[in-house]
């Protein structure tokens, strides 16, 4: 069948309608192109091949290598009608792949398993990291207890990893194999009996079992490398990449997401629409910033087989623990002191604009008017307030929990240390003190309120052209943040 056979073909109402039905893809949106038809030698050979591109039938015989069997002995075409003629050809097509697919015997399907598993699968690949790295990948050992995100701590709990590619196999078999070991409903659907299905599985596990016992020993030269100490030497590591690791927390990242949406969206309306049985524990929203990733350069499969896989295209995001910054801060707090909440400057800009619009009320222009304490208590003052707060009360549970270290000694963080190691040990703020002893009643909430106060004067002089606040500014808002801070501890 030449080109033009083939175009022509296609265009034909009848059989671009099987054409249609027989897409193949993960959204069933790839069509069979004319170039795959000119190995035709009629019509019934064109049909066949058609057919053949439905990803129920190619899937298992694209894995048992029966795609040449099925095309030359698949029987008739479909009669020339309308979309019923068509799916019953299809039909016929799926009980013909099913009769090639059941004379496999267990043992061949255990041993195909078996040695594209050896060859292909792996757990960690150096391809995350440089997509045309060669070698450097290798399985994940047994299972341990140990209380890490890992393959083998998931491994332990009964969660498996999906398995990636050390290669790219152009032929598509592991890729199914793949999918048979992650219960892919499109197994089902293509119709493979159990008995092969489990002689496959069998098959994927020892292979697995050899990847373990046979690592790859050569590292690329383009995988970056980290200098780790050792004794009087280094030792050059090289990160590797585990694909299925980044499935699996992918996967539960958008189950907990889900189950946040389902929860809210069944809620009732209104209140007096809940039932008067136990309330349901609402589920904790779970939805961290996703990034979009362009991984593999031309061929993203090069990189990961799980490259079309949300967990890649818009991977979790998180930021960066600032464990360090926490230690760097105790120790500035212990030597020099004067504890000062962290305050986001759009709250702080926020704050100024209704400070002004204030100013231009002559009904709040009274600086003993309660009023306008309880407009500023109302605004943005309120969330600086309440951030303060917490930030004060976090800070004092971790100085209660930490240690620090003093010539080589490590000593608990309490006033005694403070009065020793700080230059002025009779100039230590209230505030300071408060912290250290876990103290938070209304003379602590009097020194943060002044904390604050003082904040926002400085940052005045940066938004105000070098003004402060005025006098009457800073006893209404020393009061306002009083009068917020003072709801929680009623």
């Amino acid at each position: 069948m030449n080109k033009e056979q083939a175009q022509l073909l296609l265009q034909n109402s009848h059989y671009g309608l099987l054409a249609d039905l027989c897409k193949s893809g993960p959204k069933r949106n790839i069509k069979l192109k004319v170039d795959d038809l000119l190995c035709a030698a009629d019509t019934r050979h064109a049909c066949a091949i058609i057919v053949a591109n439905r990803p129920e039938i190619s899937f298992g015989l694209t894995l048992f290598g029966l795609y040449d069997s099925f095309v030359e002995a698949m029987p008739g075409e479909p009669v020339e009608g309308d979309e019923k003629s068509a799916q019953s050809y299809i039909e016929c097509a799926e009980r013909f792949a099913t009769q090639l697919i059941a004379a496999i015997e267990p043992k061949d399907a255990k041993a195909l398993a078996s040695r594209k598993t050896r060859e292909f699968a792996t757990h960690f690949s150096a391809k995350l990291i440089h997509s045309s790295a060669k070698g450097s990948s290798f399985a994940a050992n047994k299972p341990t207890a140990l209380p890490h995100l890992s393959a083998r701590s998931l491994a332990a709990s009964s969660i498996n990893i999906p398995l990636d590619q050390k290669k790219n196999d152009s032929q598509g078999v592991y890729q199914r194999l793949v999918k048979i070991m992650s219960e892919d409903p499109m197994v089902v659907q293509a119709g493979i009996p159990s008995a092969i299905l489990n002689a496959i599985q069998e098959g994927i596990a020892e292979g697995i079992e050899h990847a373990r016992l046979n690592e790859d020993s050569s590292v690329d030269h383009r995988l970056k490398q980290i200098l780790v100490p050792s004794g009087d030497s280094y030792i050059a590591l090289s990160p590797m990449g585990s694909a299925g690791i980044s499935v699996v927390v992918g996967d539960a990242a958008e189950t907990l997401y889900q189950q946040w949406r389902t929860f809210h969206e069944a809620k009732p309306s209104t209140p007096q629409a809940q039932p008067q049985t136990e309330k349901e524990a609402a589920p904790v929203l779970f939805k961290p910033n996703k990034l979009k990733f362009e991984i593999g350069g031309a061929n993203p499969r090069n990189a990961t087989i799980h490259w079309t896989h949300q967990a890649f295209q818009r991977p979790l995001y998180f930021n960066v623990p600032m464990r360090r910054k926490a230690v760097s801060t105790a120790y500035h707090f212990v030597y020099r002191g004067h504890w000062k909440p962290s305050i986001d400057s759009n709250l702080i800009k926020g704050f100024f604009a209704q400070l002004a619009s204030m100013e231009s009320s002559a009904a709040l222009h009274d600086s003993v008017s309660m009023k306008a304490v309880e407009v500023l208590a109302t605004g943005q003052l309120a969330q600086i307030a309440r951030s303060s707060y917490t930030q004060a009360k976090a800070f004092s549970a971790a100085l209660e929990q930490g240690l620090i270290e003093v010539d080589g000694v490590e000593e608990e963080i309490n006033k005694d240390l403070l009065n020793r190691l700080r230059p002025k040990a009779n100039d230590i703020p209230a505030l300071d003190l408060f912290l250290v002893n876990g103290n938070f009643g209304q003379e602590f909430m009097s020194a943060l309120a002044d904390t604050i106060t003082s904040i926002l004067n400085r940052a005045a002089l940066r938004l105000n052209s070098g003004f402060p606040m005025s006098t009457v500014e800073r006893e209404r808002t020393t009061a306002a943040i009083l009068k917020t801070l003072s709801a929680p501890i009623q």
